[in-house]
């Protein structure tokens, strides 16, 4: 606003990032949120009292091309604890075949440094995209299996109408399903394709996603153990039964127990960190 004595501006608001985007919008209401509680005499050591040692995660998923090792030690001073990066494939032709503008080495160097500044770091895969074969999902699997990560998550692609994808599978593959079937399921989550390709048949890819929810777990139970480390054969134990099929495809499916067993999560973080 202005002074109305002087019609000189009290404050400034940047724009620092793309107008619209969701870290603008975000900084945009921290931004007035803080103005606000100047302006009503709350102290500034209190806001800086209050904000310090936030948390932060990027769990849904960021392009290694977008990040490099500067940006995540700026991000690491201020507070993000935890990163997911969308590897997506395991090797550059099905990078390019799905027009991903990354590439195997950058990807490598993202997970190495942000392993480095002591991140949580989660890689997700896709599993059977166009042009993927058998031999190619195994370069996945190595990347998945490389580094000392929180997990890896492996996932069907999920062919929605009108995108390049659908009318890629529609002219070369086949549908499995109906899409109005499977967008009301939540196949991403089970191990049943809704297509296939020439160079991935359906029994193909029913036993790729049973492996590479496989090396799911082995990174998971990895992570587990050694966040549990402190609590001995007890802790050993406990990430043995986390890590279970039956405990991830059916028990946290539960609300309640997936409640119970994120709040486990969230303090074993907080001991592991501070170990």
């Amino acid at each position: 606003g202005l002074y109305p004595d002087t019609m000189k501006p009290g404050e400034t608001f940047i724009t620092i990032a793309k107008e619209g985007s969701t870290i603008s919008g975000l900084f945009d209401v921290i931004a007035t949120l803080t103005s606000m509680c100047l302006q009503s005499g709350v102290p500034l050591k209190t806001l800086v009292r209050k904000f310090k040692d936030l948390r932060l995660s990027c769990d849904n998923g960021i392009r290694a091309d977008k990040l490099d090792s500067d940006l995540l030690r700026i991000m690491k001073e201020a507070g993000f604890f935890r990163i997911a990066i969308g590897v997506e494939a395991g090797n550059n032709k099905v990078l390019r075949a799905i027009k991903k503008r990354q590439d195997i080495d950058t990807i490598r160097r993202l997970i190495q440094s942000a392993w480095e500044l002591d991140f949580e770091v989660d890689l997700f895969f896709l599993v059977g995209c166009p042009y993927e074969t058998w031999a190619d999902l195994q370069d996945s699997f190595k990347i998945a299996l490389s580094y000392p990560i929180n997990t890896a998550f492996f996932y069907n692609p999920i062919p929605f109408p009108n995108t390049e994808l659908f009318d890629w599978i529609e002219h070369n593959g086949r549908l499995l399903r109906q899409y109005q079937d499977y967008l009301n399921d939540f196949p991403i989550l089970d191990n049943e394709p809704v297509f296939e390709t020439p160079q991935m048949s359906l029994d193909q890819r029913r036993k790729a996603l049973k492996i590479a929810f496989g090396v799911s777990r082995i990174t998971m139970r990895r992570s587990w153990k050694k966040r549990l480390s402190r609590w001995g054969i007890f802790g050993r134990v406990i990430a043995s039964i986390y890590t279970t099929r039956i405990m991830q495809d059916r028990i946290l499916r539960i609300r309640f127990f997936n409640l119970l067993f994120y709040r486990l999560v969230s303090i074993t973080s907080i001991f592991y960190r501070n170990g």
